[in-house]
């Protein structure tokens, strides 16, 4: 290498550092106040909304930059997870506020800001009774069927995706789980329908860095798009319970490995804790299957199963929630025909409606 050569690589200046974001108001409502998570994709800030003066947490894509390669497939994904979350309104799954597009051209998602740790969190600091994981598990396989009835296919359950409160325990209380990141999600509903113009079926699509290694289903890793369903989301609900109860994941060695024993290697009899009835293990064998048409065909048949092995005195799903104070939208005054479902529905923001469902008039009763 001549000396010029080496004066002309040293004069390249050194690339610019991301500028923070901490401090500033984005679309002239929400104050980031600090990071909360970062990732490949974008980032996550936890925001003070100064129109309801409540905490949020914002999600927006990565700044863009000279790397545009993937920025197309990011973007669609990133809307994929917008949609998911504003089709779903459930107590176990976090909840959409907001979406919308920044000034530099970015999009953002913005939703409640949940309490509790996370189960990878709460696996390496405490042993859970079997009591605690009952009612974790029974609370997100209620969530998963609401998702599953209306075709949102988590595709990334995993135990960092997986919210767990227990500052929420009581007399009259129960723990609380929450499912968030939707990022990987699937819409079995395509958008488009086909029969309007005649065009031929969107081919269904996967993201390249589908499902995380030690969670993700045998359909995944084999790439196969049209076994991915209820029963993928099920596989992974597996996995946490297995790491939970047991104290080691299903499979466990470098990522080759541990995804080859994924797809191959049948999963042994669990070794249960003293306060796990015996049936569990069987259970748990089920949602491991390796053919997705082994295991539940829906999370609302798994929860029914799941039910037998339910402690005294643990309470389910719908008795946490009829014991919390009911925090509900009052239809408007002035259009109380229209019912809860549409109130509701006022209070968002146009960005978030535009990929919402059309709520149900007067049908109160069928939604529930």
């Amino acid at each position: 290498m001549s000396s010029q050569d080496k004066r002309e690589i040293r004069s390249v200046p050194p690339p610019a550092e991301a500028k923070s974001e901490i401090g500033s108001l984005l679309v002239g409502r929400y104050e980031v106040v600090r990071e909360l998570g970062k990732g490949g994709m974008g980032v996550v800030y936890l925001c003070r909304d100064l129109a309801t003066q409540e905490r949020v947490a914002l999600k927006r894509l990565r700044i863009p930059d000279e790397k545009t390669a993937q920025r197309q497939e990011e973007t669609f994904w990133f809307h994929q997870e917008a949609r998911a979350v504003a089709s779903l309104e459930h107590p176990a799954i976090v909840r959409a506020r907001d979406f919308g597009q920044l000034a530099d051209g970015t999009p953002y998602l913005v939703m409640d800001v949940l309490p509790g740790r996370s189960v990878h969190e709460w696996m390496y600091t405490t042993k859970m009774p079997f009591s605690l994981v009952w009612a974790l598990v029974d609370q997100v396989l209620a969530g998963l069927a609401h998702a599953h009835a209306r075709g949102v296919i988590h595709g990334d359950l995993k135990p960092s995706n997986v919210m767990l409160d227990v500052a929420t325990a009581g007399p009259h209380k129960g723990p609380r789980a929450y499912i968030l990141d939707l990022g990987l999600a699937w819409l079995r509903r395509p958008r488009h329908d086909p029969r309007l113009d005649g065009g031929p079926a969107p081919e269904a699509s996967m993201h390249s860095g589908a499902g995380t290694v030690g969670w993700v289903a045998p359909e995944q890793i084999r790439r196969a798009a049209t076994l991915v369903g209820p029963p993928t989301d099920i596989y992974a609900l597996g996995c946490i319970i297995y790491r939970v109860l047991v104290g080691k994941e299903v499979f466990e060695g470098n990522a080759q490995d541990v995804l080859r024993a994924h797809k191959r290697t049948p999963v042994p009899p669990l070794e249960l804790p003293p306060d796990a009835p015996a049936g569990v293990s069987a259970f748990v064998q089920k949602l491991l299957a390796k053919k997705p048409w082994h295991r539940f065909e829906y999370a609302t048949d798994a929860r029914r199963a799941w039910a037998a092995f339910r402690p005294p005195h643990t309470q389910a799903m719908e008795d946490v929630i009829a014991s919390a104070p009911a925090v509900r939208v009052a239809p408007a005054s002035s259009r109380p025909a229209l019912g809860h479902a549409v109130a509701a529905a006022q209070s968002l923001t146009p960005g978030l409606l535009s990929l919402r469902p059309s709520p149900m008039i007067a049908r109160d009763e069928e939604r529930a």
